[in-house]
């Protein structure tokens, strides 16, 4: 099967999806059978077709799809693993403002390094996607949590399950999701699964392992995004019987493998044809938002901004859409946070540049610019008050009432056209030069003292 890098089977005479960037080999394929579908063959440069433009790609092959692919500048961390890392999402790596050590907690056998001079994982991983599901970014992925399941017959009321790729598959129900450690999912996975397995419930297996799995602990790996999983649901009118839960089905401790299986080792589809497989056309609920471009499709969120990745936040916030649509409900204002600037912004846009999300956003007109905040990216990183230099802006987490209605302009400043220069800036009451100016004038002046001091 060939395999495009949003994750969806493309079959290999159809036209390939619009942000295809590399395509790979799955394990039983060879390279003459790409060359034979015309694709061209490993180790070449071609050319596909896409919506909008021909992009040129590199055939890889490979043991299993997660290791070949390099899409949209992940590189891999741990070849064993699949680990792979999108240097450009890592808030670390992105702001020195920035302590974010997400990854390297949730790590239950200390193996992630993430500084500013290298990011790295040791031998010791042991391929649970802990790191992955704890990023806020998704600057980090794990092979093996994309997943699928069948489609239930008609009027079929069983419970999803989700399952350890540990347990060996004889002892797994016959249609359980199965990842390498249920400790990797997200928050907004189990948020989506839920709105598209509707009206099932979705139960995560506890096997009895974890205490003793060197992935696990004490506590069931997967109890903390569960339980804010389940905290979201209720809040948006999710029924209590349809809310996810561990359920218990133990298995002899003498049956637990010692290690995970690596991604060669055992099957496995994505995570996004798993909750597309459920929904069907409303598969957008994940992977789009319900804005149009004026024809009545939905338009993908990072349409304007193909570089950032979406976040955890904005699969939560979609996949609860969803569920408070059916309930009849609206999300919780506390999920929204809340941006104020003082007086003293000078319109650096500093704050625009150190946002990851792209929740702060530049915009002029022809008198007035500023900057606008788009409450539904913000994931309250903090960076944006962190480097500004007049210390202007501050981000309130859970200080709404209300939901917000759309994006908010939080600074308007006047534009005039600077005295040295020419060019338009905001100026404070009688500033007639621009920053730039200013400095070359002071720095001027100053040589002037000097000079003339010196005689």
């Amino acid at each position: 099967m060939l395999l495009a890098s949003n994750g969806d089977p493309a079959m290999s005479s159809a036209a390939c999806y619009p942000l295809v960037t590399t395509i790979w080999l799955d394990r039983d394929q060879s390279a003459a059978s790409l060359a034979a579908c015309g694709r061209g063959r490993v180790g070449t440069t071609v050319a596909l077709p896409t919506a909008s433009r021909t992009r040129r790609i590199r055939v890889t092959d490979s043991t299993f799809p997660e290791r070949a692919v390099e899409h949209h500048g992940f590189r891999i961390l741990h070849p064993g693993r699949g680990l792979r890392f999108l240097d450009g999402a890592c808030l670390r790596l992105r702001s020195r403002w920035s302590n974010c050590d997400a990854c390297v907690a949730a790590c239950p056998v200390d193996a992630i390094r993430i500084d500013p001079t290298q990011t790295r994982v040791t031998d010791a991983c042991t391929g649970c996607g802990r790191c992955a599901g704890a990023c806020p970014t998704h600057a980090l992925e794990s092979p093996g949590f994309r997943v699928s399941v069948p489609t239930a017959p008609s009027g079929e009321r069983r419970a999803v399950t989700i399952d350890c790729w540990k347990v060996p598959r004889d002892a797994a129900e016959p249609h359980a999701v199965r990842v390498p450690c249920l400790g990797g999912l997200r928050t907004s996975d189990l948020l989506a699964l839920c709105a598209a397995a509707a009206p099932r419930a979705v139960r995560l297996l506890d096997r009895g392992w974890c205490a003793g799995c060197t992935s696990g602990g004490a506590r069931h790996p997967a109890e903390s995004s569960l339980a804010e999983a389940r905290a979201l649901l209720a809040e948006v009118g999710l029924a209590p019987q349809m809310l996810p839960a561990i359920e218990s089905r133990p298995l002899p401790a003498r049956a637990m493998p010692a290690d995970i299986p690596r991604p060669d080792e055992t099957a496995s589809v994505s995570r996004r044809a798993f909750v597309r497989h459920l929904l069907g056309r409303a598969a957008a609920v994940v992977d789009t938002t319900t804005s149009t471009d004026g024809s009545g499709a939905a338009v993908p969120r990072f349409v304007a901004h193909a570089a950032r990745p979406r976040t955890e936040r904005s699969r939560v916030l979609d996949a609860l859409r969803a569920v408070a649509q059916r309930a009849g409900s609206r999300l919780p204002a506390r999920l929204f946070a809340s941006a104020e600037a003082t007086g003293d912004c000078r319109d650096h846009n500093v704050c625009v540049a150190q946002c990851p999300t792209g929740a702060l956003k530049r915009y002029e007109d022809d008198h007035t610019a500023g900057v606008r905040f788009d409450p539904d990216d913000c994931i309250e990183c903090g960076l944006c008050a962190a480097a500004c230099p007049e210390h202007a802006i501050t981000i309130r987490a859970g200080a709404r009432r209300t939901p917000p209605a759309g994006p908010e302009t939080v600074t308007r400043h006047r534009l005039a056209a600077c005295w040295g220069c020419g060019t338009r800036y905001a100026p404070r009451e009688q500033e007639r030069y621009c920053a730039a100016c200013e400095r070359s004038r002071d720095f001027a002046a100053s040589a002037f003292r000097e000079l003339f001091a010196a005689r």
